[in-house]
This record gives C-alpha cells, structure tokens and sequence, in this order.
C-alpha cells in the first residue's frame, strides 16, 4: 500500500517526510498494544550470561525469547516506514537502534527546534475563509510537538492561543462568548474547539450572515464560569408588540453588559494579534 499498511487488525500510515509526530504516537500504541514497547525503551538490552561460554538452559530460552520480541518490533517497525525513509533505520540491528537513528533524525534537539516550534505556533493566524478543522488541527500538531521536545504549551496558553489566531470577524462573538468572565476565560481547550466548531458550522450554513440575531451571555452554562449562550431575535421582539424604542434601549443595554464585561478580553486579542503581524 502506498498510504498505509493493515496487519493484525490496526492499520497506520506509513511514516514520510511529515508526519513523524502522529506516526509516532500511533506506533507507540501499536508496540503497547502488543507489549513490544519495551524493546526501544533506553534500557532495552538482551540478557547476559553469567558465563558466556556456558549459558544455563533458562539463560538460553531467556535470551531466544528476547531475540523473537525484538524481531517482532522491528518487523512492525519496518512495515511501518515509506519507502524514502527506510535510509533512516539502515544499519539498525536492533529494534532499539531502529527507534533511536528515528528519533535522532526526525526530532530536533536543542533550544533553536523549540524556538523554531514554538515560533510557528505563536504567531499562526488565519485569514477571512479559512477552514476550522484545518487551523485547529494545525495548531495541535504543533503543540504535539512541543510536547515531544520536552516544551509544554499549558491548556490555558493553547485556549489565548486558538483565540488570538481568529481573523477580527470573530471578535464580536468571542466579546460575547467570554464577557460575563472578565479578561481571563476560564474554558478548556476541548471545550472551546466544540464551541468555534459549531459556530463555524452555523456560519457557514447561512452563508456568514447573523440575519438579525444577537449573541447573549447569561452567567449560567456549561463552562467554568457557567457562561451560556442564547439567540435572540430581534424581530420576534417586534412581533410580540414591543415597542422600537423599547427595543432600541435593551440593545443597547446588553451591549453595555457585554462592554463592561468583555472590553479587556477584547482589548488583549487585537494587542496580542498586532503583535503576531
């Protein structure tokens, strides 16, 4: 196969050029799955006799049950990797070897990969059309990878992160998202991509028009702050007898409510997106 290989019930994609990051960690679970990880562990070496010349028979089984495991991994090892990767493993004679001349190449060491990472992933921004799954999915793949250099990117900087990276059409809505919360939300990360994701899906099924609604911020819901969001129409409003001036004033009053609570989150993303640019 050219994408991916299907053995004993998982299937990957090949390892190539790009996408050492989540080839890895499915790996991984592979060899866990199969409790073959521990052949590229650091620490994985076969067993010593005591005397080299004159292995006892449990010494003997010991290590042809270690040559069979490590053969194993590295056969899942190898199916694994594309064709214009194998050069990386050439040499390797053990599973343990495969997995460090991997590392070596596709990891980057040293503080100028985490600079280099942490730069690309600070500074992503996305222009008006994008596509949401994309710029999210791009983002934690960076992420990932400073994980994968020992550089922790915290839940809370991923969440300043995801929202500074929105074009300026979405500042309105993230105003109203967060305004009863101050300049700090208090939302995971996986909370506000469910959110963004199904305001992006509304969006674009009315063709990125509000049609006259209005985004409300109740302090009750399912975030830590239990903010809540509510559509309001405003011409049911109307319909129901209310007068325009009526109407006019409670606009206006929500949107102070919103100013007051939200100013400062609103302020801190156009700052922290100038700065990007």
């Amino acid at each position: 196969m050219s994408k991916g290989y299907s053995l004993s019930g998982y299937r990957i994609e090949l390892l190539k050029g790009e996408n050492w990051v989540p080839w890895k960690r499915r790996m991984l679970a592979v060899l866990r799955d199969l409790n073959l990880e521990k052949y590229i562990e650091k620490t994985a070496t076969s067993l010593i006799p005591e005397d080299l010349n004159n292995p006892t028979k449990d010494e003997t089984e010991a290590k042809d049950k270690w040559r069979e495991g490590d053969a194993k991994a590295r056969t899942r090892i190898e199916l694994a990797i594309g064709d214009t990767e194998m050069i990386h493993i050439s040499g390797a004679t053990t599973a343990r070897e495969m997995w460090d001349q991997l590392t070596m190449v596709k990891e980057s060491k040293g503080q100028l990969g985490v600079l280099a990472t942490r730069r690309a992933l600070y500074r992503t921004t996305v222009e008006e059309g994008f596509e949401m799954v994309a710029h999210i999915s791009n983002l934690h793949q960076l992420q990932e990878e400073l994980h994968v250099l020992g550089s922790l990117v915290s839940d809370e900087d991923f969440v300043m992160i995801l929202l500074t990276s929105l074009p300026e059409s979405w500042d309105n809505y993230m105003t109203s998202l967060f305004g009863s919360s101050g300049n700090k939300p208090s939302i995971k990360s996986h909370e506000l991509v469910a959110v963004l994701l199904e305001e992006d899906r509304q969006r674009k099924a009315r063709g990125g028009k509000s049609s006259g609604t209005a985004l409300h911020a109740k302090s009750r819901g399912r975030f830590g702050d239990n903010n809540q969001i509510r559509t309001r129409n405003v011409s049911t409003v109307k319909r129901r007898g209310t007068s325009r001036e009526t109407v006019g004033r409670r606009a206006e009053e929500r949107k102070d409510r919103v100013r007051k609570g939200g100013r400062g989150l609103k302020r801190g993303i156009r700052q922290t997106r100038r700065q990007k640019r």
